[in-house]
């Protein structure tokens, strides 16, 4: 870029840093740690949340409290230093220290990005032509320093560094370990025959898989690392990870059902990373005669990795202790593995278009722009501009940088498949954190490069270096203010509110009853009175939350009170879980025939975690009636029994793995969930007061449900009623705690809280909704809105509400406007297209309405009435068609067919039975009429009155026998086939029938 001599200064410098042989890291990089550290520490001290916040945070906490095992895949190394770190701190309560080691790990992760910016932007100035024409040794040292520190608190002041290092969560330790390994892959790669580096780098990295798996994504880029600066052992560290991503992709194409397989843009895609690494693995065996020569180096960083990952055996240790947070039993190997594969998690599903894929990148770097506003983002685009001048070892680091942030982006977008809504865009930025450490890399070298050129072209500024400088540290200032509102959680009490008030509502509610079951649905409504319960009830006063607007805080003990996870319980694991903690025979050393089926070290373990852990008075004293294995069995089989009577609704997935029964679908899982707590309620009612905070809807609850605060009171017995009473109680208690929420500015910034008390009000309006309680339902639904204006709760249900009474234009109005603040949710737009045609349907049904009150008689017409009905499927207005029809004295028997089938189209295989009983008294001389009764009678599984109809049916055959023959070959028939009675009117045994066969009538079955 320059062609001016190399000036004495900064010549000196250059070789300064080819000749140093004091610690690797100087004064200067030690002074950007020191100053990046405390001030973002001192930042995130300042604006740490006060108290346990919503949504994972409540289970961290008692899973860190209680050396428990959070949910999956278990996080051990986060719980394991939570767990040591709420000793250390000798002040505070639970939550607020815990929260203060975010802020720690967050610092430090922070400070080492300044550290890595400083000594690799020293080095890359010494070794870059254009820097050298600086006559200045002190004023490239300033741009260094500066940048260094500016850079890396432009991260800590970026939204997700900053959100996620003022709470409990596992994110900021996360960046902290990434930052770590770079350190020392760095550090490494300038003596790469010190092997203990790259040792130390694997195992580190090796840890952070133990606190967060998506670094796991950086598996190919580490080695990679390696093969840039040490050719031979990155080559024989490469080789085996490509061979095993190319038998990985052989796999997947000949497995049907994987990822492979989910549609051609999946395909594409993994298709090109076995074609890569093919690839690579020939350019590998060209650059050299032999691979593995290092195979003794290249097991020990194998081992390295290994060897960090072993923390997650402390997920069985702790499994073993029965902790309070005791997610997926992972005491047993089948509980382990599928905690560890994150198994009841929802499964990868990768089928998408080139588009959308398109979109979703572009989401990512919107997003990217979003941590570090525009010009900050463009000025990491620098480096890019200067990569020529770099030497060649200076481009290899970027080069790796580059691939570890793609890797880190555009491979977890694609397992991850994002939605565009805004609400679950917000949850999923935390996990592009890695990409964000990655990118304030370059943006330091952008600063580095930029200035330096720029004092290089024009000499004349170098006179200006001091201030100039001053005005790089104070970039991020710009982020602390742009950021400040939407991040900070000063004073944010509202993960504790929620809790307090679940337990203590207030405002006309009695304080929830002692021994109480509750059922948390949401992952707030589980975690934090989990927390509430395990940790504030039971810690000492100095270790409680104490906040002045809440009395009773720092006497607050419900640790009598029974926890149970809603959307859980279709879970074995969970349920084994549950029955140590509640169940009548739990674990007990008192108890020896409690144990018998712990082994020798489960045992001990347990008798210790009973001494020492406080196990002996985690759990209410009482017993109540868990499920054991067979009554969730029972729930499982009364869900496939009522299953086989009707379609499958959306969501439903039942799959047979193993001889055992799976539940993919949410629908499904819902569904047996239901049940479950029907045999709970049910067992318990009568000892126990039952509270529920809802996440998913569980029909049969509604008519026992009633408002009771911010959650739901389960009622013993059916309620008749919402009293006008309960409504004005309940309608008073969210007034006030509207405008109170809203009155608060802090809540009006805090999305989460939004969120989570919108979605509190939307669940009751959904009980007055279910009540045809309209009004009531409006105003509550308009509340949620107003909690949360952009949150889909509040905003779909009353637009649903809207339709069901027929306002199609307010349900429109409303999500218009949602639209406008949610603009990439494509839900929004479908629902609008479905409301719009749904309200032309309306108008059409309401032509055909009329037109059959003034034509009784005309059937083609009462058949397209019957079509709209059931195209909504109303099934009540059907009935009234049926009945007018029924009236008449004569009715075409085709006409009972036609009918019957939409019934059965509906799963109403009830109402097609006694349509088709009609038919058949109407039609006895007809073996078509007896037929398809019997037919339809075998779908509902009533064998004796199939037989007898299919009976009737033969005893009008003709000479051919016809009926005779489709009775042996109908698969509908195939319920009954091997009754007694069954093969005795057929005269053979025909288990399989074949597929094909001419049959009397047209009714058609759906399994």
């Amino acid at each position: 870029m320059s062609d001016s001599p190399e000036p004495t200064g900064t010549r000196e410098f250059a070789r300064g840093i080819s000749r140093e042989t004091g610690p690797f890291f100087n004064l200067g990089d030690k002074v950007a740690f020191t100053i990046a550290s405390l001030v973002a520490f001192t930042g995130y001290w300042y604006t740490l949340a006060p108290s346990v916040t919503l949504e994972d945070s409540g289970g961290f906490l008692t899973a860190a409290h209680g050396l428990g095992v959070p949910h999956p895949p278990g996080y051990p190394v986060w719980t394991i230093l939570a767990w040591i770190w709420q000793w250390i701190i000798p002040f505070g309560s639970v939550a607020w220290r815990v929260n203060l080691m975010s802020a720690f790990f967050g610092a430090l992760a922070v400070g080492f990005a300044a550290l890595l910016i400083s000594k690799s932007g020293r080095v890359l100035a010494s070794r870059c032509g254009f820097l050298q024409a600086m006559a200045s040794e002190t004023g490239l040292r300033r741009i260094i320093l500066a940048s260094s520190v500016s850079a890396s608190l432009i991260l800590a002041f970026s939204p997700v560094m900053w959100s996620q290092s003022v709470i409990t969560e596992v994110y900021a330790l996360n960046a902290f370990f990434l930052m770590v390994t770079l350190v020392l892959l760095y550090w490494w790669s300038f003596e790469t025959e010190r092997r203990g580096r790259l040792y130390l780098a694997a195992f580190v990295w090796g840890v952070s898989l133990t606190n967060h798996q998506t670094l796991v994504l950086l598996t190919v880029a580490f080695p990679t690392f390696v093969w840039l600066a040490d050719r031979k052992l990155g080559r024989d560290l490469l080789a085996p990870i490509l061979w095993v991503i190319v038998l990985g992709v052989f796999k997947m194409v000949a497995t049907p059902g994987s990822l492979f397989h989910q549609g051609t843009f999946s395909a594409a895609w993994i298709l090109a990373h076995g074609v890569g690494a093919g690839v690579w693995l020939y350019l590998l065996w060209r650059e050299s005669s032999g691979l593995l020569l290092l195979w003794r180096q290249v097991l020990a960083t194998y081992a390295a990795v290994i060897l960090g990952m072993a923390l997650y055996g402390y997920l069985p240790l702790s499994s073993a202790t029965n902790p309070p947070m005791n997610w997926s039993y992972t005491r047993t190997t089948a509980g382990f593995l599928r905690h560890f594969t994150r198994g009841q998690l929802e499964k990868v599903h990768t089928e998408r278009t080139a588009l959308q894929f398109w979109g979703q990148v572009n989401m990512f770097f919107d997003d990217l722009k979003t941590q570090f506003n525009i010009v900050y983002a463009l000025i990491a685009l620098v480096a890019l501009f200067f990569y020529r001048d770099l030497a060649r070892e200076d481009q290899r680091w970027l080069i790796f940088l580059l691939i570890a942030f793609l890797f880190l982006g555009l491979e977890y977008i694609f397992f991850s498949n994002p939605s565009f809504e805004r609400q679950k865009q917000f949850t999923a930025r935390v996990f592009f954190l890695p990409c964000h450490c990655l990118y304030a890399l370059w943006i330091g070298y952008g600063l580095i490069l930029g200035l330096g050129y720029l004092f290089s072209e024009r000499p004349q500024l170098q006179a200006a270096a001091l201030p100039l400088t001053v005005l790089v540290c104070a970039l991020p200032i710009v982020s602390l203010v742009l950021n400040w509102a939407d991040n900070e959680e000063r004073g944010h009490d509202f993960g504790y509110q929620f809790g307090y008030r679940m337990f203590k509502p207030d405002g006309g509610y009695p304080e929830m009853e002692k021994g109480a079951i509750l059922f948390g649905g949401t992952d707030a409504g589980r975690f934090v009175p989990t927390y509430m319960i395990y940790v504030e009830s039971q810690v000492p006063p100095r270790a409680k939350t104490q906040l002045a607007k809440y009395p009773e805080s720092g006497t607050f003990d419900r640790r009598d009170v029974y926890m149970l996870t809603q959307n859980a319980l279709a879970e074995r694991t969970y349920l084994h879980s549950l029955r140590d903690h509640y169940g009548a025979g739990r674990p007990d050393p008192k108890k020896p025939e409690t144990l018998q089926d712990r082994s020798g070290w489960q045992g001990a373990l347990f008798d210790f975690a009973w001494q020492h852990l406080g196990r002996a008075e985690a759990y209410p004293h009482g017993a109540i009636w868990v499920p054991a294995e067979s009554d969730f069995q029972m729930a499982l089989e009364q869900y496939l029994d009522e299953l086989r009577t009707r379609p499958r609704l959306p969501g439903e997935d039942v799959r047979v793995e193993g001889g055992r029964v799976s539940l993919q679908g949410l629908t499904s899982i819902m569904a047996v969930n239901g049940n479950v707590i029907r045999e709970i309620f049910d067992h318990n009612k009568d000892q126990h007061a039952f509270y529920l905070e809802e996440s998913y809807t569980i029909p049969w609850l509604y008519p026992y449900l009633e408002p009771y605060g911010i959650i739901l009171k389960i009622n013993r017995d059916p309620l008749p009623q919402i009293t006008p009473v309960m409504v004005a109680r309940d309608r008073a208690y969210w007034d006030a705690l509207v405008e109170s929420l809203r009155g608060d500015p802090r809540f009006n910034r805090d999305d989460v809280a939004e969120k989570t008390f919108s979605k509190l009000r939307s669940a009751i309006g959904g009980l007055y909704a279910f009540r045809h309680m309209i009004p009531e339902a409006e105003y509550a639904y308009k509340q949620a809105i107003a909690l949360c204006p952009d949150g889909p709760d509040g905003n779909f249900h009353l637009a649903q509400l809207y339709v069901e009474s027929g306002r199609f234009d307010d349900s429109v109005a409303v999500l218009e406007e949602y639209q406008r603040r949610d603009r990439y949710n494509l839900r929004i737009a479908e629902m609008i297209r479905a409301i719009r045609v749904l309200k032309r349907q309306m108008s059409e049904e309401r032509e055909l309405e009329q037109q059959f009150a003034a034509q009784p008689g005309d059937l083609p017409l009462a058949l397209l009435l019957i079509d709209s009905y059931a195209g909504r499927r109303r099934t009540d207005a059907i009935d009234e068609v049926v009945t007018t029809l029924l009236a008449r004295p004569v009715l075409p028997l085709e006409t009972y067919l036609q009918i019957a089938q939409r019934y059965l189209a509906l799963g109403r295989v009830d109402r097609a039975v006694e349509l088709l009983t009609v038919m058949a008294q109407r039609f006895p001389q007809s073996q078509v009429a007896w037929y398809n009764l019997g037919v339809v009678q075998c779908a509902e599984r009533n064998c004796d009155a199939a037989i007898a109809a299919l009976e009737r049916a033969l005893a009008l055959d003709d000479a051919d026998h016809h009926v005779l023959d489709a009775i042996r070959r109908d698969p509908r028939l195939n319920n009954c086939r091997q009754y007694p009675q069954f093969q005795q009117i057929i005269g053979q045994s025909s288990n399989q029938p074949p597929p094909s066969v001419t049959l009397p009538g047209g009714i058609t079955i759906t399994h």
